[in-house]
């Protein structure tokens, strides 16, 4: 019976041993885009601003890369003023673009903004575009 629980013993250290998570590395070329391709946000007459993630998916640092961005839509119309760009700085990964939100403007209902990504290096093509959904509360 002691022999089945050192076996046993033994099984199980090796098989655990065994399951580490294997180290995953990006070693593709350097890419461009947003955190996320949907947003949510409370929208408070208070709120402001509300801040979108932007990262630069690469394998080492860069110089300064500059994200451009263009307003697809707005349902209601004027409801955020959005800057056309900002800049990861180099050395860095991530840079926010800050939008201006407009709470007259919005809805009590519905209101999306969408956003586009462009670069001068690629964008990755799932993240290429947000859609940035404000709630007025």
């Amino acid at each position: 019976m002691k022999n089945i629980f050192t076996i046993l013993a033994v099984f199980c250290l090796i098989f655990l041993s065994s399951c580490e998570k294997e180290q995953k590395k990006y070693d593709g070329d350097a890419q461009i885009a947003f955190s996320l391709a949907k947003y949510s946000f409370n929208v408070t007459s208070t709120t402001g601003t509300i801040t979108i993630p932007i990262q630069l998916i690469s394998t080492g640092a860069m110089d300064a890369v500059t994200a451009n961005i263009a307003v697809e839509s707005q349902m209601p119309a004027n409801i955020a003023t959005v800057p056309v760009s900002a800049v990861i700085e180099g050395g860095k990964f991530t840079a926010n673009l800050v939008v201006k939100v407009n709470y007259a403007a919005l809805d009590s209902k519905s209101n999306k903004l969408v956003l586009n990504l462009t670069s001068n290096i690629k964008v990755a093509e799932n993240f290429k575009q947000a859609t940035i959904t404000l709630v007025k509360k």
